[in-house]
């Protein structure tokens, strides 16, 4: 979904909407790369002119070319100084800028719904059950305000579900008990589910 010529997804879709896309990428079929600094929400970082370094903006400045806003370092650390990427002595190839501090790993890891904690949920699931990992695929629903697939490898059943609009989803999906994740609850608060589900603007939950 984003890479290093292209703008990150935070930056071109919302952070709102980062955790249902990296939920689709996540659970639809195929193999997932996931470019750095996404799974914390990560938005283009401003770069002055005297500290560009990319040559599409070297050979045409001030034309929006260049591609240095969204190669940012990675944030590691809270502190103010190059957020732990580099010694506070090194200075980095890329300006680091004083925000990224409160999105780096260290700000989020302890914290249940941040973006970085609920990837990490998503990933474990992934590795956990082999109907994320190789099952096929069966479109639900492709509504212009949700979408709802099945993935199934024979033995278990999962559905997928994303609210792509702003506000709350109601969606029936017969069959449906639980929900084992949501970019939207933390474990304590997932429900047990009467075969219907209401989508919070933007949510995206894995059910079973």
């Amino acid at each position: 979904m984003s890479n290093h010529d292209r703008s990150r997804l935070a930056s071109r879709i919302g952070l709102e909407r980062v955790p249902g896309a990296l939920a689709l990428l996540l659970t639809l079929k195929g193999t997932p790369t996931l470019y750095y600094g996404d799974e914390l929400g990560l938005p283009d970082a401003p770069v002055d002119a005297g500290r560009a370094r990319d040559c599409a903006e070297l050979r045409a400045p001030g034309l929006g070319l260049g591609r240095d806003p969204q190669r940012m370092p990675m944030p590691w650390e809270t502190t103010p100084s190059h957020a732990g990427f580099t010694p506070d002595d090194v200075e980095p190839w890329l300006p680091i800028p004083a925000w990224a501090g409160q999105l780096s790993v260290e700000s989020q890891e302890l914290d249940p719904r941040s973006p970085l904690s609920r990837v990490r949920e998503l990933l474990k699931l992934r590795r956990e059950l082999a109907a994320l990992r190789q099952g096929d695929i069966t479109v639900l629903s492709a509504h212009p305000d949700h979408l709802a697939y099945l993935r199934g490898d024979g033995g278990d059943s999962l559905v997928v579900a994303v609210n792509l609009s702003g506000r709350d989803q109601r969606v029936a999906f017969p069959g449906v008990r639980s929900t084992l994740w949501s970019s939207s609850f933390t474990g304590g608060e997932r429900d047990r589910l009467p075969g219907e589900v209401t989508l919070a603007p933007f949510e995206a939950r894995v059910l079973r």
